[in-house]
């Protein structure tokens, strides 16, 4: 049995869904809505800041031994993909860090490599989710080295882009780096993370909630029209969740789970308006997670075995197995969507000549 709710958790819950609520209100142009939520916000904070502990990537994996493990994470330039490159190396895995500029990788593995023990193990290996082609090139790069792969972390993502840009594919850029570029790398990989018997975390947010998955699948390249970037990013997002859940059922002996990692101030609002990014950096000290808090439960997924906080196929939030948060989803767009899903990439890939 899971721990009580107490009247933290319904203050947790109600600013959650009061700042996803007030982001969308924000992008749309509701400005009486989200001035509204963000005053409730405000008096939210100053119930919440004082109690606010989240525990960090360090403390979860503090007993865990990776020596001899392999681990990839994507977006690893960056916000929390750096933190969690940092701690899957500093808990003795060798880690390859991937990401689309070749620069900033080196500048990265740089850096960490001056931070962590000497006996710390990075690789860059160069991955543009917004290419296939880069994707297949960054898989080919990893399997020359290695047989086997114990991890991978689908990190990488962009969010809530105001227009429409496409990948060099022709897809929309937010599903398709989010979904369909994780979804081929890991395609391409699962022979070693199979053989490892390894594990697979998709980043998602609790932003899936606002997602139109449904119509999303009518179309042969997992678009929707007209365009939204709330709504594009919240189909992303809930692609992630239903990816993970696919590969648990369907690919033996491998794990998968999808996470939200929480609030987290990074460049990953680097794409919203500026009204909206004053607003995050005003609730930001109140509600929103530390980088090194923020890749807690992205670690957890990728190296606990206690069954009581991590869940196969599950949805993970602040450290713990979220089952409500699929159930949703696939109730809203049915219980068969992970299956639906899986096809329609795998046939979208065919038809763009990657499968």
């Amino acid at each position: 049995m899971g721990r009580s709710i107490g009247p933290l958790d319904i203050i947790t819950g109600v600013a959650g869904a009061s700042v996803a609520g007030w982001a969308v209100a924000c992008a749309k142009g509701h400005a009486l809505t989200a001035t509204a939520v963000f005053g409730s916000l405000v008096g939210l904070a100053y119930i919440r800041a004082p109690s606010r502990t989240f525990p960090t990537g360090e403390a979860v994996t503090e007993t865990v031994d990776l020596t001899g493990k392999v681990a990839l994470v994507t977006g690893a330039t960056s916000g929390i993909g750096v933190e969690t490159a940092r701690v899957l190396a500093l808990r003795g895995a060798h880690v390859y860090l991937a990401a689309r500029n070749p620069t900033k990788l080196a500048a990265t593995q740089k850096q960490l490599l001056a931070e962590l023990p000497s006996t710390c193990k990075l690789d860059i290996v160069t991955c543009d989710l917004g290419d296939l082609q880069s994707v297949k090139h960054c898989a080919k790069t990893v399997l020359a080295s290695q047989d086997t792969i114990d991890i991978v972390i689908n990190n990488a993502g962009i969010m809530a882009l105001p227009t429409r840009t496409d990948t060099m594919q022709g897809l929309e850029s937010q599903v398709g780096v989010c979904h369909v570029g994780h979804f081929y790398l890991t395609k391409l990989l699962l022979p070693a993370i199979q053989k490892a018997q390894g594990r697979i975390v998709c980043l998602s947010s609790s932003g899936h909630a606002n997602h139109d998955i449904k119509k999303c699948l009518s179309s042969p390249k997992l678009e929707t029209d007209p365009y939204d970037g709330w709504v594009a990013y919240g189909n992303a997002k809930a692609s992630n969740l239903l990816h993970a859940k696919a590969l648990s059922t369907k690919i033996d002996n491998v794990t998968a789970y999808s996470v939200q990692p929480g609030g987290i101030f990074t460049g990953l609002q680097g794409h919203v308006d500026w009204y909206t990014r004053l607003q995050f950096s005003v609730v930001a000290p109140f509600f929103f997670k530390s980088v090194p808090q923020g890749a807690a439960t992205t670690l957890l997924c990728a190296t606990s075995n206690d069954p009581e906080k991590v869940v196969n196929g599950e949805y993970h939030d602040n450290c713990q197995a979220d089952k409500t948060a699929l159930q949703k989803v696939m109730e809203a767009a049915g219980k068969d969507v992970p299956d639906q899903l899986w096809e329609v990439t795998e046939k979208l890939l065919k038809d763009l000549g990657f499968d």
